[in-house]
């Protein structure tokens, strides 16, 4: 089944404010025994073959020990890898996309920001960068916030639909009241509509509901 394909400019708004994940898709309630490495495989991408140099561990690994040490879902990682960056279906890897490799906190110091705010965005974007990093920093991302989530509270999911669907602002966001610990956190992670429905469907098509 082919990927879904939410990232063109020409998407049409939706919002989907019943858009709920069980608690399992975030953080299982045993231990996660999905087979990592001959899924990579059966891809046939070439993330399958791909080693991270600094320690010459394969991808199928950190991929796998990244989830298990907080407990998240793997599936949850390779998904994000797909959302962040198109990993899994690479026929080459960019050694730029495999450093940004989940989106994890990876800013580039903004003009506009004060010298404290550049300064913390160096300090996040150097000790989040790397393939390795990115995961683990994921994980433990999406581990904080499943355990965070309390009823009732409330976070500002941008719909915007403009040559930057993801800027939040004044005209673009909703505020939306996830029902459980797992929405809370995929929502936190990446405050889109569209990266939610991509995650979504991307999850259905390779691993059913």
């Amino acid at each position: 089944m082919s990927d879904p394909d939410y990232f063109k400019k020409d998407w049409l708004p939706y919002f989907d404010p019943e858009l709920v994940f069980p608690d399992c898709f975030v953080c299982p309630p045993q231990k996660d025994a999905f087979p990592v490495k001959p899924w990579l495989e059966a891809r046939g991408g070439a993330l399958k073959g791909f080693v991270y140099g600094p320690t010459g561990e394969p991808a199928w690994k950190i991929i796998q020990d990244a989830a298990d040490a907080v407990g998240v879902n793997r599936k949850l990682l390779i998904v994000t890898l797909q959302r962040e960056q198109s990993l899994i279906r690479a026929p080459a890897l960019d050694p730029k996309r495999l450093d940004k490799a989940c989106g994890q906190a990876v800013f580039d110091p903004r003009p506009t920001d004060p010298p404290e705010g550049q300064r913390r965005r160096i300090e996040l974007r150097a000790k989040n960068i790397g393939f390795k990093n990115q995961l683990y920093g994921a994980a433990k991302t999406y581990a904080k916030r499943f355990r965070e989530w309390g009823p009732g509270m409330t976070i500002k999911v941008n719909y915007n639909n403009g040559d930057d669907p993801y800027t939040v602002d004044d005209d673009s966001y909703e505020i939306r009241k996830p029902k459980n610990a797992a929405t809370w956190a995929l929502l936190r992670y990446t405050p889109h509509d569209v990266s939610s429905r991509f995650t979504r469907d991307q999850w259905r098509a390779w691993f059913g509901t």
